[in-house]
Order: C-alpha cells, then sequence, then structure tokens
C-alpha cells in the first residue's frame, strides 16, 4: 500500500505535505491472503520502523495522484513533474551510506536527478538541458542533502515520529510490497475534522524499512496519494550509480561554495517527540498561504480555473471562494490570503477567521 510523496523542483511533496501535515492508484499490497507473517503489536511495529536503518538499497518507486481537483493547463500537464500531482509518475532512487544518494524522475523522454557523492551534489534537468553543481563543506560531506529526503522510506518515517495522540494505531492486514513480504501500519485521525481516513503505511518484514505510503479519504476505498516501492534491492548500488557528467551541450552553473558549519547528529524521530525539528505532525492543521492573487502565467491561470470550480462564501473571515476536492479543502479570499488543509470546509473558515 501506499501514499504519494520535498524536492525543491517536485510537487507530490508539497502536495503530500498538505494533506497530511496540514501538515498517486497503483496495486495496494496483494490482495491474496497474504503472507503468513508472526503477529506483532502496532506500538512494535511502529518503534521497529522508526528503528530501521537500511543504508544501501536501490529501487522505483511508482506514484499516482488523484485528488479531485481540475486538470492542469495543457502546458503544465506536459511536465513529467506535473504527472505526480495529478496523475501516475515514476521515480529512481539509490543510496549508498550517507555521502552517496542518487534521486531522478522519470518522464517519458526526460529526466530530472539529483546525484550526491561525497561533497559533489549535482541536479540535472534533461529537458531544460540544464545541470547544477554545488561543492559541500567537508563537515556536510556524509550528510544527505535536505532535498533528497524524499523517498517513500524516509517521508514515512518522518510522518510516523512526528505523529500524536490524536490517531489511532492498527496493524492491518499482511501483504506484498516489490516482492517484500510487508506488516501494515494503519493511523487514523480522531478529529471528525480531517478528511482523511487513514494512512497506510507498508513496513517491509525484515528490515523494518517503510516502503511506501497512501493517504485514504475519509468514507473511501480509493486512494488519494499513493508511493511506493515496485522494485526493491538492498544490495550495494554500483560506485558508477553516483558518478554524473553532464551530457554534451548541457548548461552547466556552478553554484558558490558554502560555508561550513556546525552540523549536529541526525536524531531518530520518536512517537512521543514528533519529527527531529520538533515538529509534531497534525491531522487538522491548515496552512496559511501568502497573497495568491498575484500569480501569473500558468500558475495564475490554474488558480483562476480552481476558483471557477468552487462556491462563493462570506463570513466574519471576509469574502472569498472555497475550492473542495476528495482530500484537501481550499479558502481563497478576496483580498489574496488562501487557506489550505485537508480538513472539512468548516475548519479552513475558522482557521481564516482567526487570521
Amino acid at each position: 500500500m501506499a501514499i504519494r510523496s520535498r524536492l525543491r523542483w517536485s510537487l507530490p511533496v508539497g502536495v503530500a505535505a498538505v494533506a497530511v501535515g496540514a501538515s498517486v492508484a497503483l496495486p495496494a499490497l496483494t490482495a491474496s491472503a497474504g503472507p503468513a507473517l508472526p503477529q506483532i503489536s502496532a506500538q512494535s511495529l511502529l518503534s521497529h520502523a522508526l528503528a530501521s536503518k537500511v543504508d544501501t538499497f536501490s529501487g522505483d518507486i511508482t506514484t499516482n495522484a488523484d485528488l479531485g481537483i481540475p486538470a492542469l493547463p495543457d502546458q503544465a500537464r506536459s511536465s513529467d513533474l506535473s504527472q505526480l500531482l495529478t496523475g501516475t509518475g515514476t521515480l529512481r532512487v539509490a543510496r549508498s551510506g550517507q555521502d552517496k544518494q542518487r534521486f531522478a524522475v522519470l518522464g517519458s523522454t526526460t529526466e530530472r536527478d539529483i546525484v550526491h557523492n561525497g561533497r559533489d551534489v549535482w541536479t540535472y534537468d534533461s529537458g531544460a538541458r540544464k545541470a547544477e553543481h554545488k561543492v559541500l563543506p567537508a563537515a556536510q560531506a556524509g550528510r544527505q542533502p535536505s532535498e533528497q529526503q524524499v523517498t517513500p522510506d524516509q517521508a514515512a518515517k518522518r510522518l510516523l515520529g512526528a505523529v500524536g495522540k490524536d490517531t489511532a494505531i492498527s496493524v492491518g492486514r499482511a501483504g506484498s510490497v516489490a516482492g517484500r513480504d510487508a506488516y501494515v501500519l494503519v493511523l487514523k485521525p480522531e478529529s471528525a475534522q480531517s478528511l482523511i481516513g487513514s494512512v497506510q503505511v507498508p513496513i517491509d518484514a525484515k528490515t523494518w524499512m517503510p516502503l511506501g505510503f497512501e493517504v485514504l479519504p475519509r468514507d473511501s476505498a480509493k486512494p488519494a496519494v499513493q508511493a511506493e516501492f515496485t522494485s526493491l534491492s538492498y544490495a550495494a548500488p554500483a560506485a558508477s550509480t553516483f558518478q554524473f557528467t553532464p551530457p554534451a551541450g548541457t548548461k552547466v552553473v556552478q553554484q558558490k561554495a558554502e560555508k561550513g558549519r556546525t552540523m549536529r547528529p541526525r536524531e531518530k524521530p520518536s512517537m512521543h517527540r514528533g519529527t527531529p525539528s520538533g515538529e509534531q505532525f497534525s491531522w487538522i492543521r491548515v496552512v496559511k498561504l501568502g497573497n495568491v492573487s498575484g500569480a501569473k502565467g500558468q500558475a495564475g491561470a490554474y488558480l483562476n480555473q480552481l476558483k471557477s470550480a468552487g462556491t462563493r462564501v462570506s463570513g466574519t473571515f471576509g469574502s472569498g471562494t472555497l475550492i473542495r476536492s476528495r482530500l484537501l479543502t481550499a479558502l481563497v479570499l478576496d483580498d489574496g490570503r488562501a487557506y489550505v488543509g485537508a480538513v472539512t470546509p468548516q475548519a479552513v473558515e475558522a482557521a481564516a477567521a482567526k487570521g
């Protein structure tokens, strides 16, 4: 089973952050009887997942998003990244310790990559024929860049580490993901204000690594957001995987070397103290956006398209347009402010009233 997954140029993570933190459909876990795995409590499964440490693996990930929002404009829809927001996409990932990672968004004819090898970090867009290169300070050479912390195992692990007392956890039906026997950890919000029915996270029964995640809207068995490994190997990837040479004709931008700074050791997330940053997950969080009325180009056109499908509302918050989907509610006020959350319209309006 799976959720969709913050690559700085990747859309699905932003959607997942709003949908699951206001904060894509693939075959879910095999629908047969499933493997006969030893019984385990939800708390033990959660603890195992949070403590898991898999430093070498490679695989492909399929994503699918069905948020129930209008289709993107033609030009934007042609983007491989936009497919991760409103359709199906494919990602390829590889990791060999903390100093070697590769993350790629694969399109039908294009590819976008982030390659981290020691102190070197490359970002590459084959469609734009552009690459950026930066050299990390020596103190950061073995620390994974935050842009790459978006694979299903990492996204699920951060979510699991941030859930609080407003979450009911249980163990679902075991199944198989990418050929791996997997338990399923089910998270359900206790608040009736949440539009999320559950988040389901398959967890490898041997390595305890999360293999994906899936978000189901309340009162629906059809996922709204998914991301899940479709192939996976725990063997160490070849060294060549993390070597990058810009293809001929690529415009290369050399970024300035970052100044060194002391890095705190990476903390393990905990069920009781939230993520390493201290942030605790909330099912009913509403995100306040800046002035969106000034959006231009494709963004402005799409915003107007969304608003045309919405409903005019007014109240103590002022007046604006309420936009509803399977998983998200957005309120765009006439003064340009916007409020978005995976919550009921009443919850969004209440947040807007508070400013």
